[in-house]
C-alpha cells in the first residue's frame, strides 16, 4: 500500500472512545482513530487490483461484501459517507472514483478466482449454495458499485 492511500486512511478517519474497565461508575477509556467505514471500504476498492496475492484481493472484496450484506442502515451510512468523499476535494474524490473503476473492471470479466474465493467465504459464512452466493456476491459489488457516483468529484450534487 503507498503512503498516498495511508494518508487517505488517516485524513477520513474517527474516534473511538473503548472502556478499559467495563461495568465501573467512571471506566477509563482509551479513545483509537480508525477508519471511517465509507473511507475504508472505497480504499479496499482501490487497492485490490494492485495487489499480488490473490487471497488478499478476495479479502478486500469480502469486506465490501460483507458490508453491503449487513443492510440498512448501514449502507444508508456508507452511501452518504462515499458522497461526502466524492464532494470534499478532488484528492479525496480519487480513492472512490479509482474504486468504482476497479470495481467495474473486476464486474465485466468472466467470473475468475478473486471471485470465487469471494463467492466460496460469502457462502460458507451465510449458509449459501454456491449458486446463490455467487449472485448475491455480484449483486452486492454492483450496489456498492452504484453508490459511488459515475461524476463522483465532478461538481455539486
Amino acid at each position: 500500500m503507498s503512503l498516498e492511500g495511508l494518508d487517505f486512511l488517516r485524513e477520513h478517519a474517527v474516534e473511538l472512545h473503548i472502556p478499559l474497565l467495563p461495568g465501573k461508575k467512571a471506566p477509563e477509556t482509551i479513545t483509537v482513530r480508525v477508519p471511517s467505514l465509507s473511507a475504508f471500504l472505497v480504499h479496499k476498492g482501490a487497492v485490490f487490483f494492485r495487489r499480488r496475492d490473490r487471497a488478499r484481493k478476495a479479502k478486500d472484496i469480502l469486506y465490501i461484501v460483507e458490508i453491503m450484506a449487513e443492510g440498512d442502515p448501514l449502507v444508508t451510512t456508507v452511501e452518504e459517507g462515499i458522497l461526502s468523499l466524492c464532494q470534499e476535494s478532488p484528492e479525496s474524490a480519487s480513492v472512490p472514483r479509482t474504486a468504482r473503476n476497479h470495481l467495474a473492471l473486476l464486474l465485466a470479466q468472466p467470473p475468475d478466482a478473486i471471485l470465487h474465493e469471494v463467492t466460496e467465504a460469502f457462502a460458507a459464512r451465510h449458509g449459501t449454495s454456491p449458486g446463490a452466493a455467487t449472485a448475491r456476491t455480484r449483486g452486492l459489488l454492483e450496489d456498492f458499485l452504484h453508490a459511488i457516483p459515475e461524476d463522483c468529484g465532478g461538481g455539486e450534487r
